[in-house]
């Protein structure tokens, strides 16, 4: 159960003291934050490939699945007012 034993030790090295318990919090937070805004907007605007974000977010983090949704719904939004106008 090695696998298991580093994850623990991971979340206890990751909530050592104020300061990294403030930088895993903010990550934690942010992903769940984007993970919502990105299921949540794609139901509604229905954004070509609105499901690159999540696994973008889960293999390298917020700072890719951020600004890949916010990317991908500015093009489908102009393509839609381009189609619609």
């Amino acid at each position: 159960m090695k696998i298991r034993h580093d994850l623990r030790l991971f979340v206890q090295q990751l909530f050592a003291n104020r300061i990294a318990a403030f930088f895993g919090l903010d990550v934690i937070v942010s992903s769940i934050v984007l993970w919502v805004m990105v299921l949540v907007d794609h139901r509604r605007s229905r954004v070509p490939h609105g499901w690159a974000p999540l696994p973008g977010n889960l293999l390298v983090g917020v700072s890719l699945g951020l600004p890949l949704w916010l990317y991908l719904r500015e093009v489908g939004l102009t393509q839609m007012r381009e189609s619609h106008g």
